[in-house]
């Protein structure tokens, strides 16, 4: 769990102000739990707002429009654009740090992941798990599939949205079934490690629940499946980077309910 929270506190649901989506974020830092807490996410247009010695990671949002060479003076850890193949040079040269291009889940990405491969690990990719109607969230199959190309292609990866319970879960407001985060990194993980194909992976995503992960001092268990404490680590360094939520506190209660931490 290591750093695989990204705070976006200023985004829905949760939509708070600048100042207080900070203030969370500050407050945090305190949690017994802060080492989960990975990058601060911004957008580009906001980050002349931030105090001027901000002393924690960031991770910013930016348009295709927004690509520019002020983007070399961004002090962030990473930036998020939406994939659009004519500003990828551009992209490239205007940021140093780590770039992860959000691919629309839709629509087949397999030679999307072959460009942007070529430039790996600079390049990411990201995908959106979920949002604010049903609409938005993705079938377990198509998750399944970006995340066999994505390890395929061997691009390191970030999620976000809809990710804010362990595992998958009917939200009543919402009217739909919700992703979990704990199923997606497992899928990642056997998918990086090739030892699931598309049914395996599609299965833990949609039907593994708390019962189906434990977790020991040298290993996790996800199902049948066991990955050890040092596969963990590789994986989660190199590949399965992080995931967004507007909340810190929800993913950690949920895991306190459960037993899990």
């Amino acid at each position: 769990m290591r750093r695989i929270l990204d705070y976006a506190g200023m985004f829905p649901p949760a939509k708070l102000a600048l100042a207080d989506a900070l203030e969370n974020f500050q407050e945090y830092q305190h949690h017994e739990h802060a080492g989960y807490l990975s990058r601060f996410v911004i957008p580009v247009g906001q980050v002349p707002d931030l105090p001027c010695s901000t002393p924690f990671p960031l991770t910013v949002l930016v348009k295709p429009a927004e690509i520019n060479a002020s983007l070399q003076e961004l002090k962030a850890d990473s930036i998020e654009v939406p994939w659009d193949e004519h500003s990828l040079n551009l992209l490239y040269n205007s940021f140093p740090g780590k770039i992860f291009i959000e691919l629309d889940w839709r629509k087949p990405y397999e030679a999307q992941m072959a460009i942007l491969s070529k430039n790996a690990p600079r390049f990411g990719v990201k995908l959106r798990t979920g949002g604010v109607t049903p609409e938005s969230i993705p079938p377990s199959k198509a998750i399944a599939e970006f995340l066999l190309s994505a390890a395929q292609h061997k691009l390191p990866l970030k999620a976000t949205a809809g990710l804010h319970v362990p595992v998958p879960n009917d939200d009543p407001e919402m009217g739909a079934r919700m992703h979990g985060f704990l199923n997606f990194f497992c899928a990642g993980f056997l998918a990086y490690r090739g030892r699931g194909d598309r049914e395996a992976i599609t299965n833990v995503l949609e039907d593994f629940s708390y019962e189906d992960f434990s977790f020991g001092e040298h290993s996790m268990r996800c199902g049948s499946f066991e990955f050890s404490k040092q596969e963990i680590e590789q994986l989660r360094s190199r590949w399965l980077l992080s995931f967004g939520s507007c909340s810190f506190l929800e993913p950690i209660e949920h895991l306190k309910n459960h037993g899990l931490i």
